[in-house]
């Protein structure tokens, strides 16, 4: 996320990592930047890619704190709610979909 120290990886990556030990599969931008050639967040291949991956693979997505702040996270949040997918602004509600927690 721009405007965010190191585009909020420590965010994503927390919260990717608390998905994940619930049992949900994940897909974060931060998780593929070096497997895609990606010389820098700035270039914008990690977004292109984001966006790709979201379309064909993500049934749900969860912005972080703040995501209106970010031009880029916009257009995402946009896209997904075009392509059907399932956008959440907090981690309870996505979690309480899939799962009998309260």
């Amino acid at each position: 996320m721009e405007g965010f120290q190191h585009f909020n990886s420590i965010q994503f990556s927390t919260v990717d990592q608390e998905l994940k030990n619930r049992g949900f599969i994940t897909r974060s931008p931060f998780s593929f930047d070096g497997t895609i050639g990606a010389k820098s967040f700035e270039d914008g291949s990690i977004q292109r890619h984001a966006l790709q991956m979201m379309a064909n693979e993500c049934t749900d997505m969860l912005c972080l704190p703040q995501w209106r702040q970010d031009e880029f996270c916009k257009i995402v949040v946009d896209a997904a709610t075009h392509c059907g997918i399932n956008v959440y602004e907090n981690i309870e509600d996505l979690i309480a979909k899939y799962t009998n927690e309260t």
